[in-house]
């Protein structure tokens, strides 16, 4: 099954990920793909490719409207 991985979009993009699906309780899944097991959790991983687009599109927003107040907070200070 693949899942698609969103926790670290920012830095590396959206991660995909092929795995066995070993269980699922609301919303954090355990998985394992032969070598290593993953654990997603939250609104990090999502089953549909476009969900995950749609997540990442939101935390780049989110992630320009933080700078852009940090930037007018830098704007803002005066030194004398």
């Amino acid at each position: 099954m693949k899942f698609w991985i969103t926790k670290y979009a920012l830095e590396r993009g959206i991660i995909e990920a092929d795995a066995r699906l070993l269980s699922l309780y609301e919303n954090f899944a355990r998985c394992d793909n032969g070598t290593q097991k993953y654990y997603f959790s939250g609104s990090k991983w999502w089953f549909k490719k476009e969900d995950a687009v749609a997540k990442a599109n939101e935390m780049r927003q989110e992630e320009i409207e933080r700078l852009k107040n940090q930037i007018k907070k830098l704007e803002e200070i005066r030194f004398e």
